[in-house]
């Protein structure tokens, strides 16, 4: 197209637009679905190098789609079929599907881009299974029905979930109390989720089962949460140790602040913690309890059978909690019948 028959276009399809009273000035954001959308999203990964894969809750400013729309606009058809991320067979409609969705993002008011890989087949089955069953979807909950899909998906039970949902949360909770945290819900809603579906790499490989972790939850589309969210997950269920959490944050600098680091990476080492705690895969230990004395802090640890193991991996971990509270940790193993 010349300039001129794009802004015919242009002109076209904001009449078109206009003609529907509810999208005017809504200020949302615009979720694109289909073929068109995803290639956008993916043409537009590749050229600002991004860290992960997956186009499922990708987000592009108004500002970005402009310049790929410039950017685009300069190609020829054949450069465009040569487009990494692009497919060819959408090389000569690329640019149109671009300007129908910036002129609906101007009025729509909306200044987000979005791209879901659910489509209307998706919203069909939904709301069919739901007028027989109206619990068998929630959308409040989205993420949480997700993880527990992909814990099971790699091995990990109902029980064990469970577990190790309970002693993270009771752990956060006890560093809560001694102020080496501060309690915020948000931080909270991250641990209890990171906790469900941490070193689910193991199901692959025990060696590695930390890569495979931070691969596997980063990327694969993982509903309810965006693409920071995801990252932040990924650092945190697959926390092995400082130099590997700086290895692998290091592509996410710019979507994360050193606080945000900071905190991931202390959350990451509670969680690592923790999961010692279930070495056996027994479910065993029932409670967590921090006491602060002159010597440090005593963690006190309530099982209900013989914990052998466990003691021997909380001792291996505890360094990751010294290292957090700046002071000697003493665990104490308490069996209760």
């Amino acid at each position: 197209m010349n300039e001129s028959e794009r802004k015919l276009l242009r002109q076209y399809i904001k009449n078109q637009f206009n003609s529907i009273s509810w999208i005017q000035n809504v200020n949302f954001p615009v979720i694109a679905i289909g073929g068109s959308a995803r290639n956008i999203a993916q043409v537009n990964q590749h050229r600002v190098d991004y860290p992960i894969s997956g186009v499922h809750h990708y987000e592009v400013s108004k500002d970005e789609l402009v310049g790929l729309n410039e950017f685009l606009g300069n190609m020829s058809l054949e450069q465009l079929k040569q487009l990494d991320g692009l497919s060819s067979d959408r090389a000569d409609i690329i640019g149109i599907a671009l300007e129908v969705f910036l002129v609906l993002m101007e009025v729509v008011g909306s200044i987000k881009f979005q791209v879901s890989k659910k489509g209307l087949r998706e919203g069909v089955i939904i709301n069919r299974v739901l007028q027989s069953n109206p619990e068998a979807f929630d959308k409040y909950n989205v993420f949480e029905e997700n993880a527990k899909r992909l814990a099971f998906e790699y091995g990990r039970g109902e029980e064990e979930l469970e577990t190790l949902a309970t002693l993270s949360d009771q752990l956060y909770r006890e560093c809560c109390e001694l102020n080496f945290f501060e309690l915020n819900l948000e931080d909270y809603k991250l641990i209890k989720r990171a906790a469900s579906i941490y070193s689910i790499g193991e199901y692959i490989e025990i060696d590695s089962a930390h890569q495979h972790t931070f691969y596997l939850i980063a990327n694969q589309s993982v509903a309810g949460i965006n693409h920071k969210e995801k990252v932040k997950l990924a650092l945190l269920a697959f926390f092995k140790n400082r130099d590997y959490f700086r290895r692998f944050a290091t592509p996410f600098e710019s979507w994360l602040s050193k606080e945000d680091l900071k905190k991931l990476r202390d959350f990451g080492a509670l969680l690592k913690f923790v999961y010692a705690l279930n070495v056996s895969k027994r479910n065993i230990v029932k409670k967590i309890k921090l006491v602060k004395n002159e010597n440090g802090i005593i963690v006190k640890l309530a099982a209900k059978k013989s914990a052998v193991a466990e003691l021997y991996q909380a001792e291996r971990q505890k360094k990751h909690l010294e290292r957090i509270f700046k002071q000697p940790v003493t665990i104490q193993f308490i069996e209760k019948g």
